[in-house]
């Protein structure tokens, strides 16, 4: 029999890693433009309303997955060097990539996606290494540094994932050619 009344806590953030799980995978594989709400919430086996309360629409439902891949932004700041290898991290990954390319397709069509996604993404990273002591005034170069060619790479599906080794010695590498290694 299924429980009835209101979720805990953690049954709620289950809940929401589930549907975030569930959007991701329906937006890389569809599309954006192509993923309905309706379609989420039969997947994710939760109502729409569960979305819309949760979430918002469809948009606020891409930033939270944009979001939930920035985990760091959210965490009390560490020491620069941590947070720069996290940010390299997160964004060098497979599914970050995979958004990244869906956004990018989507953006002639939807440059309101592609601005939501570059508050929620890159701006999201800069401002966690600041609150980390990058300089804001070089911010935008470090956060540059830290993806750089292999990102571009990354995009166009011609290079792995970076492994931990690498992705720390990118964040190292990069502090050092801003003069904070």
């Amino acid at each position: 029999m299924a429980k009835r009344g209101r979720p805990t806590a953690d049954e709620r953030a289950a809940r929401d890693d589930r549907v975030l799980d569930v959007a991701a995978a329906l937006f890389l594989q569809d599309g954006f433009a192509a993923v309905t709400l309706d379609r989420v919430a039969a997947d994710a086996e939760v109502t729409k309303r569960t979305l819309y309360t949760s979430f918002g629409d469809k948009h606020a439902l891409l930033r939270a997955v944009v979001r939930r891949q920035h985990t760091y932004a959210a965490a009390p700041p560490t020491d620069l060097e941590a947070t720069a290898t996290a940010v390299c991290r997160a964004l060098l990954a497979d599914d970050a990539v995979a958004l990244h390319r869906l956004v990018i397709a989507e953006a002639t069509r939807s440059p309101d996606l592609a601005a939501e996604f570059h508050e929620a993404g890159p701006l999201a990273a800069q401002d966690a290494l600041v609150r980390a002591g990058a300089a804001p005034d070089t911010v935008a170069e470090l956060f540059t540094l830290l993806l750089g060619e292999l990102h571009r790479r990354r995009l166009l599906g011609i290079a792995p994932a970076p492994t931990e080794a690498d992705v720390r010695e990118r964040a190292v590498r990069a502090l050092a050619l801003l003069g904070r290694g």
